[in-house]
């Protein structure tokens, strides 16, 4: 009995998606209502600005947060808020980036440092920051931010949570929150590939 003939991956007419949402893996899919929106939206002009300060008005409302930003994608959103974290408020400094990083350094723990088709660490450089892994044991990890905030300056933590990271990090998300305040750094959570339920 012959077996079946197997499709060559390369011609598959449709991506597979094995895992569920990891970007790598073909991110999400949309449901119906949503398909139907962007079908729609995709028929008219729209003043982006507008609906971005749209956008940041209702978020902001339900969430009580300050601002909102939205981007195409949450690399972009990791992105705006790391070069954030070295601008603040400043748009002269946004606007020369990367020249305006100015050694500023951003924080992340090595089990955080996840590739979901480009590894975090460079989307981080994007900015023009310095990425430093934190390694080692809680303790450890807590005394070298320590020591990089006493004669650096860390602009920001990122936490992320993910099905893409592999083997949990000593410092849990209210540590790392509770450092970045410690250290009047920018707290940032990629939660994007997170497994909701």
């Amino acid at each position: 009995m012959n077996a079946p003939a197997r499709t060559p991956l390369g011609t598959l007419s449709s991506p597979v998606n094995a895992w569920g949402t990891p970007t790598p893996y073909g991110v999400s899919r949309s449901s119906d209502s949503v398909v139907a929106a962007v079908s729609d939206a995709l028929r008219t002009h729209v003043d982006m600005g507008a609906l971005q300060d749209l956008a940041e008005e209702v978020v902001c409302g339900l969430s009580g947060a300050e601002a909102a930003c939205f981007c195409h994608c949450a690399a972009a959103g990791i992105v705006v808020a790391a070069a954030a974290s070295i601008t603040g408020t400043s748009a002269t400094s946004a606007a020369a980036l990367p020249s305006s990083a100015d050694g500023a350094l951003i924080v992340l723990q090595e089990e955080h440092a996840v590739d979901y088709g480009q590894p975090l660490p460079q989307t981080l450089r994007l900015t023009g920051c310095d990425v430093h892994l934190l390694r080692g044991s809680t303790a450890e990890r807590r005394a070298d931010l320590q020591s990089l905030a006493a004669r650096s300056r860390v602009a920001a933590i990122v936490y992320v949570e993910s099905q893409l990271v592999s083997s949990a990090a000593p410092l849990s998300r209210r540590d790392c929150r509770e450092l970045a305040k410690d250290i009047g750094a920018m707290f940032i959570v990629d939660a994007a590939a997170q497994d909701w339920p």
